[in-house]
């Protein structure tokens, strides 16, 4: 019992760290968004925020199907298993690029910030964050769901999909 509670409460101390992250990256965005200049150090910080944000939750998916595919299954239900976590693992590859690529790229030499592509690159940012989590509870529906896994194979694959999508997207749009 003691266990539980400690789990719960690391578990929430986890979630207030990641709540006062999120409230430290929206304030130095809303100070870029008004004054219209930062340094490439705080987009370089951005940056890294976002990709944490991303990542993290992206390993844990990994993690969470290693688990069900340790499970008995049919041999079709691995497959699919195999073919989500192999998609997935693409995704956490295609998201280190923002750890290199986006909010720095955006302050010229002098500090000013294009604020158009600023409010587009968050935009873009705001629909990939979406799709993890949609990724994850996806993911999450097939340890309770073992007679749909196809049909959830589906839904996470078309997930998968508009989410390679959108960081090509953004990596497009942060090139240009």
């Amino acid at each position: 019992m003691t266990g539980d509670k400690n789990k719960k409460r690391g578990s929430n101390e986890k979630v207030s760290i990641d709540i006062l992250g999120a409230q430290r990256l929206a304030s130095k965005l809303q100070k870029v968004i008004r004054l219209g200049t930062s340094t490439k150090q705080e987009m370089k910080e951005v940056d890294i925020f976002f990709y944490t944000h991303l990542s993290t939750p992206t390993k844990n998916i990994l993690n969470e199907l290693n688990i069900l595919m340790n499970k008995s299954w049919s041999s079709k239900s691995r497959k699919l298993l195999n073919e989500i976590y192999f998609n997935i693992f693409n995704v956490l590859n295609e998201l280190s690029s923002l750890q290199q690529f986006g909010y720095n790229d955006i302050v010229d030499s002098n500090g000013n910030v294009n604020s158009v592509k600023l409010n587009m690159l968050i935009d873009i940012d705001t629909e990939i964050s979406s799709f993890v989590s949609l990724l994850k509870h996806n993911v999450t529906k097939l340890e309770s769901n073992a007679q749909f896994i196809k049909l959830i194979h589906n839904q996470i694959e078309q997930l998968i999909t508009l989410l390679i999508e959108l960081l090509q997207k953004r990596q497009v749009f942060i090139e240009s």
